[in-house]
């Protein structure tokens, strides 16, 4: 792996992002005791829980959403996202989610419905056949931790393959720049994990708010007869690097045959 070509890379996306700026992140957990205003429907027989996961382009308006639920006490009929209103307020319907589950869609908000929902007074909020005002709830919230991600092309590799990252992702979708402390390494059996990035210790790695970089496909190495056969790992993590507090981490494993 060419360790000054990721630099580069780096480096220039997070100048290009930094001029933009333009994507957030948001969430939503939903559970039947935050349901009608925090009323709850628990003790009425409601259940299941649901996560939202959001992005929001502030230049285009464009709210893209991934939403997913389960073990609700009976059918789901509708799923929206409502507001404006505090946790403990109920409010009308806003934008309709659908009825798949993950349910996936997108649409461009008006310039006062994307105020509201930056205001963090939007939720979400499941309907049911036995909870037709809503069984579970979430508010929208901003993304408060950066993401690290890698998805390798195949869980194994044979002689004569490249062991390559389909995925290997930096991105900082909260409102704000973060200093991060990224390590990125290889394991291989029988010998000490391989550091490939480990910068930022000191707070001097700063990824601005709105980076999303993917660097991928990027190859790793090719297997060859003289590397080790069993199970790799190919990883990374952010810390805080003023208190060393884990902020994520995605670890995956593969292997040589």
């Amino acid at each position: 792996m060419n360790r000054f070509l990721i630099a580069f890379a780096l480096g220039s996306c997070f100048f290009m992002s930094s001029a933009q700026a333009a994507i957030i992140g948001l969430n939503s957990d939903m559970d039947c005791a935050k349901a009608n205003a925090g009323a709850g429907t628990c003790s009425l027989g409601g259940s299941g829980t649901g996560t939202g996961t959001m992005t929001f382009d502030t230049v285009s308006n464009l709210l893209s959403w991934n939403v997913s639920h389960s073990g609700l006490s009976s059918a789901v009929v509708n799923a929206h996202f409502h507001g404006p209103a505090l946790p403990n307020q109920n409010a009308g319907v806003q934008v309709g989610i659908g009825l798949l589950n993950p349910a996936v869609g997108s649409t461009v908000l008006t310039a006062a419905q994307a105020a509201d929902m930056s205001a963090g007074l939007w939720y979400i909020n499941i309907h049911s056949i036995n909870f037709p005002g809503g069984e579970i709830r979430g508010q929208v919230n901003f993304a408060t931790t950066p993401v690290c991600d890698i998805q390798m092309s195949q869980l194994s590799y044979v002689n004569g393959a490249t062991v390559t990252a389909a995925v290997f992702r930096i991105a900082n979708l909260t409102t704000a720049s973060l200093a991060l402390e990224w390590k990125v390494w290889l394991g291989i059996p029988g010998v000490s994990p391989i550091g490939i990035i480990n910068i930022g210790a000191g707070g001097t790695f700063v990824v601005p708010a709105g980076t999303d970089i993917d660097l991928g496909p990027l190859p790793l190495l090719p297997v060859v007869a003289v590397l080790p056969r069993g199970s790799y790992e190919f990883s990374c993590r952010m810390l805080d690097p003023t208190t060393g507090e884990l902020l994520t981490e995605d670890l995956n494993l593969f292997d040589i045959n």
